[in-house]
């Protein structure tokens, strides 16, 4: 059982609601150790499947169907604004949690003063070359994280699997054209005053892009970062948590040791994210194609 005895809600923004989104929920049905608590879907104007309707009513799922979309940012806002319990766990629909991860990520919460919380990423086993060279940076990103400022920083603040107390991310401003909400929110949460925490053993698992496309919307999504930090929160990144040579090469190495032969392809496609689409996000205002790939669970 969660030993702090908060209330939660798992909260999942979709767009193109398939049946990852069926497999994502049931997931988190199968959660042990928890109590009761609510599950929210909110649809981004795209009308779901007849079947797949069905099927989250008979999981009493609390459904919102918006006719006319407004980009992810908007619907993380209407699943927090419509939350009433202590706690909001945000996915999405093309994650799996283990039994155990919403329990972990409730428990994280046992000191007051934590007000988010991530979760650790695990991919799932690769289908694709491609999708394996891409884990690769998966795991270098982790790596960098779990050494980085003692793990409260932007690279473990996953946008897949994110927790907060509903009462203080209430209070945030979240500009809806913000597209990297993710590392949006671990800046916010900082400048608000909260406490960040990384709840190692709250295990989910995501399907990386299994395609040079979809991994290319991605990479390029969190170039932009930078850009997009400076401008709604008038944050300097780079100098808010300087990322130094010695973490970057240490998690180099790590992965050498691990995955050799993936890791010179990695830094190829590296290279190529780098030049390829410069300005893909430029002028992107909320929305942008979905990653279908990433769906295949």
């Amino acid at each position: 059982m969660n030993t702090n005895n908060l209330s939660f809600t798992v909260g999942i923004p979709t767009y193109y609601g398939g049946e990852s989104l069926i497999r994502a929920v049931d997931s988190v049905l199968a959660s042990r150790g928890v109590g009761k608590f609510d599950i929210m879907v909110t649809v981004d104007g795209n009308p779901l499947d007849a079947k797949i309707r069905q099927a989250l009513l008979q999981r009493e799922v609390k459904l919102i169907e918006n006719k006319n979309r407004g980009g992810q940012v908007a619907r993380i806002k209407q699943l927090i604004n419509r939350t009433k319990t202590d706690i909001i766990i945000l996915t999405q629909d093309d994650v799996l949690f283990e039994p155990t991860t919403a329990r972990e990520l409730v428990n994280a919460f046992s000191k007051k003063t934590v007000t988010m919380v991530s979760g650790k990423v695990i991919p799932l086993p690769a289908k694709t070359f491609i999708e394996r060279v891409v884990q690769v940076g998966v795991s270098i990103s982790y790596t960098i994280g779990k050494n980085w400022e003692n793990s409260d920083n932007y690279f473990l603040a996953g946008g897949r699997c994110l927790a907060f107390r509903s009462s203080f991310v209430k209070k945030f401003t979240i500009p809806e054209e913000v597209l990297n909400s993710d590392t949006y929110l671990y800046f916010e949460n900082k400048k608000q005053g909260g406490a960040f925490k990384h709840a190692e053993n709250a295990i989910y698992h995501m399907r990386s892009p299994m395609k040079i496309a979809d991994h290319l919307k991605q990479s390029k999504k969190y170039q932009f970062v930078p850009d997009e930090i400076k401008q709604y929160l008038s944050i300097d990144i780079n100098k808010e948590q300087p990322l130094t040579m010695t973490l970057q090469l240490h998690a180099l190495l790590t992965e050498l040791i691990s995955s050799p032969v993936y890791l010179i392809p990695y830094i190829v496609l590296m290279i190529y994210t780098r030049f390829a689409a410069k300005d893909m996000y430029a002028n992107a205002k909320r929305f942008w194609d979905t990653d279908v790939s990433t769906k295949e669970l």
